[in-house]
This record gives structure tokens, sequence and C-alpha cells, in this order.
């Protein structure tokens, strides 16, 4: 289940956004024009850090903090060391550099600070060990938060940490009940400001904590409202609140509402969301026998996944650099011998190594158990087509009349009326009846083909020049005209065979009844290219070594 959540956890007043350009405008003219003070040029860069901060606008680098907190540890500034150690905390954690914001924010702790600034450091290190599930060390911040919120009646900060503990105990294996009693309490205090984006967060917090907690009745309370006017939101929201209704469907047994809301996240949600929206829709439609369908959620899911699997490989990167890094400067700091600098370096690369190791051997397992999946449902597939092929045979037929036979000898034996077997008597005529309409198609399709234009005017080309080459309208209109007496014959091979544009026209002029020798001349290849194209689509399908007539009899079943 997603947080109902912001993307940010900064509890400052904003800046109004239409004063914000100007604002960012001034400070930046400062720093660039500002007297020769450099303790006052230094400020006027730490404000305009703190400005975007308060905007929500991330960093893309780290040198401007760097410069600023190198300056006040050299010359310390009362009040200003400590604020510089915590923007410089909010720069690398948004960059997803956990080790060294913590390193920031605790040095800014070390500090002593103004309460209001320790509260704010206490929430972002709350953040920060929850997100890595890390939910004691982040309770013990975000109380700590807490405390100092309520000493200063800072009401803002208190609904902020009353929901970060909601969602630290949601997210326990302990006292999970704990959960709804901070939100409520969160509720009530954003209520009592008009802070509606806050109270519509809490709301969704809740649903989310009911859905979990399967009291439906009560998760839909809080969930309907907020599904009223959920096209109007961001998309973080809308992708959460549409994850969280495709999920209470679910366990509510509705599965048509659940699929409307997973085919909405399919469309436009997260990259987690998507995921297991395609998940759910391969299974809904494998449920209801639609083969066709499911495989290609299977597709869009096995897609999705391989695309996390590399966002985890590029973080486990990113965050093993972060690591190094962080040793290094920690070593730099503390003087290390050469010995233990190299030491403690090849660690970390080890750790490094490990992880990315780790996550890759993930990623290669999920890959090919949804390769196995998607497998298993083209082999499905072509026994449906043989199956149904063989119904269509005249083997079929006779064997149905043997059937018959021995009914009717049967029934003559006992000298009675057997219903039962009358039924199977009505039956195998039933199907030899559609086996003989199946047949009869099968020819009139054979017949449609043979008497088309395109089909007569490639036979006489053929006839009169063996360098006849067909053109582009030619071959579409030769599709067309397949499509039309074979229903779905493309689908139905792209369903066990993915086809290059090559291999299709191969397959198109096999179906209408060209010798290999003629497809050669056709497509401009060779007659071996054409036996290797016939031979490799063979194996590709069904997995085991076979011949080009092999291949040329299972595209006469289609």
């Amino acid at each position: 289940m997603l947080i109902f959540a912001p993307s940010n956890n900064t509890k400052m007043i904003q800046l109004h956004k239409n004063n914000l350009p100007f604002y960012c405008l001034v400070l930046g003219l400062c720093c660039l024009f500002a007297c020769s003070n450099e303790d006052a040029r230094m400020e006027e860069r730490l404000r305009k850090i703190q400005a975007m901060d308060k905007a929500y606008v991330v960093q893309e680098t780290t040198d401007e903090i760097d410069s600023i907190v190198n300056y006040f540890e050299q010359y310390p500034a009362k009040e200003l060391l400590p604020l510089s150690y915590y923007y410089a905390g909010r720069i690398y954690s948004d960059l997803e550099d956990a080790p060294q914001a913590v390193d920031f924010f605790q040095k800014a702790l070390d500090c002593e600070p103004e309460d209001s600034l320790k509260a704010l450091i206490h929430s972002q290190l709350g953040t920060l060990f929850l997100r890595q599930r890390m939910v004691d060390a982040s309770m013990e911040h975000v109380k700590a938060a807490y405390s100092y919120d309520v000493q200063n009646a800072d009401t803002t900060g208190m609904i902020f940490d009353l929901r970060d503990l909601g969602n630290a105990y949601r997210y326990g294996e302990e006292d999970v009940d704990s959960s709804l009693t901070y939100y409520l309490e969160a509720l009530r205090l954003a209520s009592k400001q008009n802070d509606s984006l806050m109270q519509e967060e809490l709301e969704g917090s809740i649903a989310a904590y009911y859905i979990q907690k399967d009291s439906l009745q009560a998760a839909w309370r809080w969930l309907h409202p907020l599904l009223r006017g959920i096209d109007d939101r961001d998309a973080i929201s809308a992708s959460s609140l549409r994850s969280m209704a495709a999920e209470y469907y679910l366990k509510k047994g509705d599965a048509d509402s659940a699929q409307v809301y997973f085919l909405q996240l399919a469309e436009s949600g997260t990259l987690m969301a998507r995921q297991e929206a395609y998940k759910q829709l391969a299974e809904m439609s494998l449920k209801r026998g639609d083969m066709s369908r499911s495989m290609v959620w299977m597709k869009a899911y096995e897609t999705c996944t391989d695309s996390i699997a590399e966002v985890m490989q590029a973080e486990a990167v990113a965050q093993t650099d972060a690591l190094y890094n962080y040793r290094l400067r920690e070593r730099e700091n503390e003087k290390l011998t050469k010995a233990m600098m190299k030491t403690k370096t090849i660690a970390a690369g080890a750790v490094g190594l490990l992880l990315v190791g780790g996550l890759f051997t993930l990623f290669l397992y999920y890959r090919n158990k949804h390769k196995r999946a998607v497998l298993q449902l083209r082999t499905e597939h072509l026994e449906q087509l043989q199956e149904q092929e063989r119904k269509r045979s005249k083997a079929y037929m006779e064997e149905n009349e043997q059937k018959i036979k021995e009914l009717k000898e049967e029934m003559r034996k006992t000298n009675q009326e057997n219903w039962q077997l009358q039924e199977k008597m009505e039956k195998l005529r039933y199907a030899n009846e559609l086996a003989s309409i199946e047949i009869s198609e099968r020819r009139q399709a054979e017949q449609m083909v043979l008497n088309s234009n395109i089909y007569q005017r490639i036979n006489k080309r053929l006839q009169d020049s063996k360098d006849y080459k067909m053109s582009e309208a030619e071959w579409y209109e030769l599709e067309n005209v397949i499509e039309s007496a074979y229903k779905d014959f493309k689908k139905s091979i792209g369903n066990v065979c993915q086809l290059k544009k090559q291999e299709l026209r191969v397959c198109l002029l096999l179906k209408a009844g060209f010798s290999p020798i003629n497809i050669a001349l056709l497509t401009a290849h060779s007659r071996q290219s054409i036996s290797s194209t016939r031979r490799r689509l063979y194996e590709r399908t069904f997995m085991e070594k076979g011949t080009p007539s092999q291949w040329d009899e299972f595209i006469k079943t289609i």
C-alpha cells in the first residue's frame, strides 16, 4: 500500500508562489553584488537555499551548500552554522545520499540549535529512517520532534509529526492500531487550521489503514469522498488513491470495479503502481479464459518489472558511491593511516559489489520467472490451436462415426432405449456437423484466396518473369486478403511467436499456397534462406528441433 503523502516533508511556512521568483532574483543579485563583507555574502547565499527549499525546489548538486558549510566551519556563526548543516542534510536527502544527510543532521544537533530547528531536524531524521524501514529509529526522532513542536506551540509541525507517527506505526510489526489514533488527532488539528490539503492526505491514510485491516465498510466511508475529485489531483496523489480503490474492491470481491481502477493505473500510475496493475489485469484475464489478453498484460508486467530492476540497480550503484564517499570523508577528517584507508575502501567496495550483485540476481530471478509464465501462456495457446485443428479433421469425424456405430450396436444388443447413449450420439453427430462446417469454411477460405485479384496477379507475373519482386502495396493487399479469409491469422501467429517483417511475409505466402521456390523469388531471398527461416520459426515456437515442412503444416492449421 502506498503512503498517501506529499513528496517533501519540510514543515516551514511557504512563500507565496507569486513572490518567489522576485525574492530569489533579489537574493541572487545580493550574492553577486554584495559588499565585501564575506559573512554577509555567505548568509545571503544560505538564505537563497532556504527560500528554494521552502518552495520545494530540489538542488541538483551539492557544490553550493558544500562551500557554505566549509566557510561556516572555518568561521563559526552561532545561528548560521547549524542552519547550514540542516540545509546540507536536506539537499543530500533529496539526492538520495542518506548516510551523508544523517551525518549533517547530527552535526546540526551537536551545535545545540534553537528548539524550532531541533524539531525540524528530528522530523527529517524520522523521515529518512522510515524510508529505510527502520521503524523504531524513525519513531524515536518523530516523537522528539513532536515534543519540541508542542513546547513551541507549533500546530503545523505537530500535524506533520502525528502523521509521521501514524505512518511509522502502520509499517511496524506491532501495535498497528496506534496509527489510527495519531491519524485522527492530526486530522482534528488540520481541520481546526482549515488545512484542506492535509485533511485530504490524512483521510487517505485513514482509508489505507482500514483497507490494511480488512475493515472495508469503514474504509469506504473515508475513501469514497476522495475518489469524487480524483481526476483533479496531481499524478502521485491520484495514483495512490486508485491503488487504494483497486485494493479495496479486490478485497470486497468486486473484480469488475477493481479492473476499472487497475486499467487507469496501467495508463497513468506510477511505475510501481503500473507493475501491480499489469499483474492483476493478467490474472483477471486468465481467470476469464482470455489467453491472448492475459499474454498482453503479462508482457507489459514483464517490461515494467525490468524497468524497476534497472532503477533498483541504478539506485544501488548510487547508494554504493554515496557510502564510499561518506567513508572517504570520514577517513580524511579523522586523518587515518594509508593502510586503514585502503582497507576500508576495499570493504566499502565489496559491500557495494555484493549489494549490486544481489539486486542483479534478484532482477534475473524475476525476469526468468515471468518469461516462464509467458512461455506457459504460449504453450496453452498452441494446445488450443492444435485441439481446434484436430476437431476440424476427417480423422476426428471418422473417429466419431466409429463411436456412433459402436453405440448403435450397444443399443441393438440391449434392445432398449437408453437416453444417455442417445444423448452421446446426438452430441457426436453435432460435433461432426460442426467439423464439416469448419472444413467447408476452410475450403471456401482457400478458394477465396485463390480467386483474389492479388493472387491471380502474382501468379501471372511469376509466369512472365523470374525477377519479379512484390511492391509494398501488393504486400498490403495480400495481407488484407489473408486476414479476410482466415480471421485473426496474424493475431494467432503473434500469440505463439513474435515475427519480424520478413518472417511474417513468408508466413503470408505460405498461407496463400505459394511454394518455397516462388516465396524465395517474391521476397528476393535464396531458397536456402527461406528454408532456414521456416525451420527457425518452428524451433522458436515449439522449443524443439524441426523441419521447414513442419512449420508449413502448422501454418495450414491456423
